[in-house]
């Protein structure tokens, strides 16, 4: 009886807790932190006059709808990034509409507070569009990506603070990226196919396949 009683209030516990309302984080902003290898071999790198816009996302991995993505007009300059065996250190800001965006599809999406924060902190999804000022930019190996995002409550009360963070690395498979890929996160150090991106996107509620 006591083993059955403490089974029923397990039960209850979990259902009550699944059931709770998610606590919302609406006036806030993501920081993006990221940094990026390229491969250590000869022309793994990009030419002079490439850029690069990198930004992520997070697809339901069950039914591999992209949930969100941050659509920031964000590009990576053209001058001394992603040379030969070197680490480009990259960061930008999600706030605003955007921001309402990623909380607004969040909190539809998920279950729970767990899977809420994940959604916005963990991205699992990221997309690479490369640019040439003269159209003649050489494909380029990446080695990895290492992403933080930290959500930030700019609370002018207690100052500035952070509410939650993830991290997550992306290791694509050996393949040139050309003009638009995408490709999902290494849950376990696994390899990733790179896709092209689907054209017209990225956008919300678009397959993004592993």
């Amino acid at each position: 009886m006591m083993l059955l009683s403490a089974f029923l209030l397990l039960l209850l516990s979990q259902a009550c807790y699944s059931a709770a309302p998610l606590k919302r984080m609406t006036k806030h902003f993501l920081f993006v932190q990221l940094k990026v290898f390229t491969r250590d071999q000869n022309f793994f790198g990009t030419n002079a006059n490439a850029s690069a816009r990198i930004v992520f996302g997070f697809v339901n991995e069950t039914s591999n709808r992209l949930v969100h993505y941050h659509n920031v007009n964000y590009k990576v300059p053209e001058t001394g990034r992603f040379k030969r065996h070197h680490m480009d250190d990259l960061r930008y800001y999600v706030g605003g509409s955007i921001y309402a965006d990623v909380e607004q599809a969040c909190s539809s999406d998920a279950t729970d507070q767990y899977q809420y924060e994940a959604c916005m902190t963990e991205p699992n999804v990221v997309f690479i569009i490369l640019h040439s000022m003269y159209d003649l930019w050489k494909p380029w190996k990446l080695d990895q990506i290492q992403v933080k995002v930290t959500l930030v409550n700019p609370s002018f009360k207690e100052g500035w603070f952070t509410e939650a963070s993830g991290t997550s690395t992306f290791l694509p498979r050996d393949k040139w990226l050309t003009n638009r890929n995408y490709f999902r996160a290494s849950n376990g150090g696994e390899l990733r196919k790179v896709h092209e991106i689907p054209v017209p996107g990225p956008h919300f509620g678009q397959i993004l396949y592993q």
